[in-house]
């Protein structure tokens, strides 16, 4: 199991931002994140991403959220575990995406990502 925490990507499921808007904040996330791996604070992706995972995302939050808005904020951070090589496609064949928690901390607002290979 490979364990990683990322920062909050930014809360678009009920906003009315404009693509091109919305298209800059994801990129920026995504640079957020970079900086998070080059720097040593998340471990590298492996070798070879797996063929199937199941990942577990804990969402450490402001205040609770209604939980299909929960699921649309993961986008973007599964978006960059298969751009980045963590995973292989976040389609269902590849990807199991369990039940997200949400946990209120108003001091460290994160999202830890568990990461566990699916034997085949």
């Amino acid at each position: 199991m490979m364990k990683l925490t990322l920062g909050l990507p930014t809360n678009i499921a009920n906003s009315r931002m404009h693509w091109a808007q919305r298209n800059r904040a994801r990129k920026k996330y995504f640079e957020f994140c970079d900086v998070l791996m080059m720097s040593k604070h998340v471990p590298n992706p492996p070798q070879e991403p797996p063929e199937k995972a199941k990942v577990r995302l804990s969402f450490f939050l402001h205040n609770r959220m209604d939980e299909d808005n929960l699921t649309a904020r993961a986008k973007w951070v599964l978006d960059w575990l298969v751009t980045r090589g963590y995973l292989t496609d976040d389609r269902p064949q590849n990807l199991r995406l369990l039940k997200p928690r949400q946990r209120i901390d108003r001091k460290n607002k994160r999202i830890e990502v568990e990461l566990t290979v699916v034997k085949q």
